[in-house]
């Protein structure tokens, strides 16, 4: 009782019942700056019993003592304190705790998928680990009564998620992400942060709650995916223009700004920039010779001749198999029956803690050089009316480890930046599409975790400096490129564009559009930043596109989004060439549906038609 009475208070207390006026939390970075020390690194960690009697006990009061004196105004912050509780309750055997948090967090979400399953993991451990010995039975009750209580429209994409993590968890996959992840700057710091606490409990819960009822769970799942009723719902291919729209489509020039492009699968549909003609010479002074398709650079942004920089060793020499991996879990993701599938679950359950650490620092590295081509693919495969403009220039490299964000890489970086819009301008860029995003708090992390930076004030100091320097760059050359549409993806943070200050999505102006993810339905997705600096969604689920080297794959995130706005604004300029930035962003807009929450839906083939009598 007295615990209850305790939550009781701390949520009264959440909501201003206090009267009093508290300080805000408003990024990860303004959580206090306490250091946990742990007994043994944070891999092992998962499998050490003082994980649970010693260490969790020390998180649990100091994130209560966060929510109770602090206003956490950042949801994803707010989440991952909740989710971290909720696991610790669970841990500790204090079921009805652990409820009220998931209650809580659920009332708390905008989000109908979270308001209706989420920390579904925490759920059905809270039933299964009510007492002190793991009750599969109860877990598959609860988590049968769960689903079927759900709309399926609004959940489906989000329980194959779960479903995925149900058949992948073990001790040594998560041991893997925890050694690669967290260990680092755990290791700077002398400690783990409360943040890296928190998902370390949830990953603590999940290994004593998931692999023990692996089959009970996935058959109350499948079961639940098989149901009459629950079928997927899919409203985007019948707003796709016909191919017939475009039979005298002019040729425009698309800028995929990304990590780079595997341009080997995109033969006739590359650009040919005037200003770096094939001559033999450096025409633009960039220390590349006849880069005639865009300006390439490297991992560390040294000037590079390839269209995507090779793969580190450690990656080459296992690259077809990694590449099978990453295919492997988006199939289990999204519910594909693939053998790529069956070698990422088998894989994630049965290798052992050095080759998930390899898996886990080598998955990183591959989604770096696979984005770029995957993005491009969906901009351009089915359009050849679209010639491809590679900005291969982010500054997020893998060697295969994380390049830091520090003064000397983002210098680099900003000084392209400023070098840029001559370049897009000279190629005849109509479209620029950034599905990436950098923000004052990554760039602190990256000084603390892997740039050596072990005061975690300073970090922050250096962090927020260094982000006014990239604004005000990306400003300029928005600012300086009037007559060029920047389609930025919104970013995966679960959070509104207000409170995700990232650039460049933070940039109004009259040339950029925002766009958020929705699934097959139409609906936001549990993950995409919202809000009303987001201009229109598109579909960022389970999206069809090409890697390097041809692998047909599905990814999902608000990368995947924009450039299906990208390719919308693309086809208005091909059929009708003298239309304007303005008048292809108007268009764009009063040709979108409304969705849940008076969002604006893509309707591509509307706007292609709009176009045209204009």
């Amino acid at each position: 009782m007295r615990i209850a009475i305790a939550l009781t208070i701390a949520l009264l207390c959440a909501a201003g019942v206090s009267g009093q006026e508290r300080p805000q939390i408003r990024s990860p970075s303004e959580l206090p700056g306490e250091v946990f020390k742990t007994p043994v690194p944070a891999g092992r960690l998962l499998q050490d019993d003082r994980f649970v009697t010693e260490l969790a006990p020390k998180l649990r009061e100091a994130a209560e003592q966060v929510r109770n004196r602090y206003d956490i105004t950042d949801p994803a912050t707010a989440v991952a304190i909740r989710s971290g509780l909720a696991a610790i309750a669970v841990l500790e055997h204090r079921s009805g705790d652990a409820d009220a948090l998931i209650k809580e967090s659920r009332l708390a979400s905008s989000k109908p998928q979270d308001r209706a399953i989420g920390l579904l993991p925490a759920d059905i451990a809270s039933a299964a680990m009510a007492g002190r010995i793991v009750d599969c039975s109860a877990g598959a009750a609860r988590l049968t009564v769960l689903l079927r209580g759900n709309d399926a429209s609004i959940i489906r994409d989000d329980v194959l998620g779960r479903y995925s993590q149900i058949e992948t968890t073990s001790a040594a996959f998560l041991m893997g992400l925890a050694t690669e992840s967290i260990e680092p700057g755990a290791a700077k710091r002398g400690g783990i942060t409360l943040l890296e606490g928190m998902r370390l409990a949830n990953w603590r819960m999940q290994i004593e709650a998931l692999p023990p009822c692996r089959n009970e769970y996935a058959r109350v799942i499948r079961a639940w995916l098989a149901a009459p009723g629950n079928e997927p719902t899919d409203i985007w291919p019948e707003r796709q223009p016909a191919p017939a729209e475009f039979a005298t489509a002019s040729p425009v020039t698309v800028a995929v700004w990304d990590g780079g492009i595997d341009t080997t699968l995109f033969g006739g549909q590359l650009a040919r920039d005037p200003v770096e003609p094939l001559d033999g010479r450096d025409n633009d002074g960039n220390g590349v010779v006849d880069d005639w398709s865009g300006p390439t650079f490297g991992n560390r942004l040294e000037p590079i001749a390839a269209p995507l920089a090779p793969p580190s060793l450690e990656l080459a020499r296992q690259f077809a198999f990694q590449m099978a991996l990453t295919k492997g879990e988006r199939d289990l993701q999204f519910g594909y029956d693939t053998p790529e599938a069956e070698l990422f679950a088998r894989r994630s359950r049965e290798a052992g803690p050095a080759d998930q650490v390899s898996d886990a620092r080598l998955w990183d590295e591959m989604g770096y050089r696979n984005h770029g081509t995957g993005v491009a693919s969906i901009i351009a495969d089915g359009a050849p009316y679209i010639r491809l403009y590679n900005v291969a220039a982010l500054p997020f490299g893998r060697e295969p480890g994380a390049i830091p964000l520090d003064e000397a890489q983002l210098g680099r970086w900003i000084a392209i930046i400023g070098r840029m819009g001559p370049r897009l301008r000279g190629a005849g860029v109509r479209v620029v599409n950034m599905s990436w995003a950098i923000t004052a708090d990554e760039i602190a992390t990256s000084l603390s975790t892997v740039g050596g930076e072990t005061n975690q004030d300073r970090a922050n100091a250096r962090g927020k400096s260094l982000y006014g320097r990239v604004e005000a760059a990306l400003r300029k050359l928005i600012g300086d490129c009037p007559n060029i549409l920047f389609v930025i993806g919104a970013g995966n943070s679960d959070q509104p564009a207000e409170i995700f200050q990232a650039m460049p999505q933070s940039i109004v102006a009259p040339n950029v559009l925002v766009v958020g993810a929705t699934g097959t339905g139409g609906r936001p997705t549990s993950f995409t930043t919202f809000g009303r600096n987001v201009d229109l969604y598109a579909l960022g689920e389970a999206v069809a596109l090409r890697w390097p080297g041809g692998m047909r794959a599905r990814s999902s995130g608000t990368s995947e989004a924009a450039p299906m706005v990208a390719r919308a604004a693309a086809g208005m300029f091909a059929v009708k060439p003298s239309l304007k930035v303005a008048d292809v962003v108007r268009g764009l807009k009063v040709t979108a549906t409304s969705g849940d929450g008076g969002i604006k839906l893509l309707q591509t083939a509307a706007a292609i038609r709009w176009a045209k009598v204009r």
